[in-house]
């Protein structure tokens, strides 16, 4: 499936590319790192047809790019975007603990942990971040909300809305319901 859509996606990137971000990574290497990322973290399942498949690649690539231009814009912001996320570190979203004793379990965590971080990449790069320094970097909300320049609490708040976000979209995932994503993107033809 993937090299059956690589041109389109290839054009697509270079459509939502704007000449800033053209210049600190070709449309090529965008393509290639979301690719890889879906390969490598994605869950263990298809999309139905070429149609939620384009969906849930274009709204990755979407994300990506507004989180790079989000970068690009704000050289402060360190972000830890090679590092896949570990479902036991966001248990609030009901991912449960693992057995290393029960190979079945193992398999179970795998799967579990490319949906997490499937949804990461299709949820707001601003919320995705905002669950990566709670969950990964271990932040407190008062750390945190000194790096966004909010108050405690409205980071402690936005972060719950990111966690249920990320929760919706996982289940969203897990269900295959795709056709939402990318909205604008005209079916595939």
């Amino acid at each position: 499936m993937l090299v059956r859509h690589r041109d389109w996606l290839w054009s697509y990137v270079r459509r939502r590319m704007g000449a800033e971000l053209r210049r600190y990574e070709a449309s090529e290497d965008v393509v290639q790192d979301v690719l890889r990322k879906l390969i490598e973290q994605g869950p263990a399942f298809a999309p139905q047809d070429d149609d939620q498949f384009r969906r849930l690649v274009a709204t990755i690539v979407l994300n990506r790019l507004r989180d790079r231009h989000d970068w690009v814009h704000a050289a402060k912001r360190a972000r830890a975007d090679a590092r896949g996320l570990d479902p036991l570190e966001i248990s609030r979203i009901g991912v449960a603990a693992a057995s290393v004793d029960q190979p079945s379990r193992a398999a179970e965590r795998a799967e579990e942990a490319g949906f997490v971080n499937l949804a990461l990449q299709l949820i707001d790069p601003d919320e995705a971040h905002l669950i990566r320094l709670r969950d990964w970097e271990g932040l407190e909300f008062a750390q945190i909300g000194i790096q966004l320049d909010i108050e405690p609490d409205a980071a402690r708040m936005r972060f719950q809305r990111a966690v249920r976000r990320l929760g919706g979209m996982i289940k969203r995932l897990q269900e295959g319901d795709l056709h939402e994503l990318a909205p604008d993107l005209p079916p595939a033809g």
